[in-house]
This record gives C-alpha cells, sequence and structure tokens, in this order.
C-alpha cells in the first residue's frame, strides 16, 4: 500500500466506507488520520511499515479495514494478529477480561481510566512503538519508556 491506495471495509453493508494512504497526512481513517505513514507492506510473511517490521513471521496474512470500529486488522486463517485505530482506544480497564482492552498493538495510543479493578491509578497513556513501551499520567508532561527487547532480551518485533 503506497501513497492513494485504498483499502475498502469488509464489513457487508460499509462496502462504501475505505481507508487510504496521503502523502501528506498519512494513513486516513474514517474518523482520524495516523501520521507519518507513508507505506504498507506484506511480505515474505511479514508485515512493514515505512520499512519497518511490524509482525514478523506469520503465514498467510491478510489486511483488511473494519469501518465500524475504524480499524486496520492484520489476520491470518486463525485470528487477529494486530489492528491499528484510527485515534486514542479508549478502555476502563487495562488488565481485564475485555477483548477490546486487554491487549496493544505496535503503533496505536491507549488512554486507560484504571490499570485494574482493584488499582485506581488513572489515566494512564501507554503506546508501544518499536518495542518501547511509553507511558505517563495522562494530566503529566512526561513521558516514561520501558524497553520490553532489552528487558527480555528479544529482539525481534513485538507486536
Amino acid at each position: 500500500m503506497v501513497a492513494f491506495d485504498k483499502i475498502y471495509s469488509s464489513e457487508k453493508g460499509n462496502n462504501e466506507d475505505f481507508i487510504y494512504l496521503s502523502s501528506i497526512t498519512g494513513l486516513e481513517f474514517k474518523n482520524a488520520a495516523v501520521g507519518g505513514v507513508k507505506n504498507i507492506t506484506l511480505a515474505n510473511n511479514n508485515l512493514y511499515i515505512n520499512d519497518n517490521v511490524i509482525v514478523n513471521n506469520n503465514l498467510n496474512m491478510e489486511l483488511t479495514y473494519e469501518a465500524s470500529s475504524d480499524k486496520l486488522i492484520a489476520y491470518n486463517n486463525t485470528h487477529h494478529i494486530w489492528e491499528l485505530y484510527s485515534s486514542l482506544h479508549l478502555c476502563d480497564y487495562f488488565i481485564s477480561n475485555s477483548t477490546n482492552c486487554n491487549t496493544i498493538y505496535t503503533m496505536n495510543k491507549m488512554l486507560i481510566y484504571y490499570i485494574s479493578p482493584n488499582e485506581k491509578t488513572e489515566n494512564t497513556l501507554i503506546s508501544l512503538i518499536d518495542n518501547l513501551l511509553f507511558y505517563s499520567d495522562y494530566n503529566e508532561k512526561i513521558i516514561y519508556n520501558f524497553n520490553i527487547a532489552e528487558y527480555t532480551n528479544i529482539n525481534d518485533s513485538i507486536f
């Protein structure tokens, strides 16, 4: 996918909705844009964004756009592998049984109201980019990061 390419929604009834790559604003969704995205490629069992591996060594991947949730999805024959939301993803809890909020995917930003029902830390902002987990109190000006690759001694992309 390069500038001006489109992906139409795969959902019945939403087949006129689409996302596209803009050379100016990046990946344009229905409700927002993800800036800085210049190309998206599926090749050699990998998903690349801007020539960086986002998903490594996954067979039979396909990309689809889900208009009702305004997100791009990479999946294979058995399950979703990765998702990219059009904007800030809002969650009540990060540690939960909710399928919408118990996973963070590379390049997404999540605003989490509470860490868990037992941990009442409010308004945490979390983002995972290039194996770095960025987090902060939503009201603070300081952004912290945690190097997952260094901690786990795994250098492959964590998605």
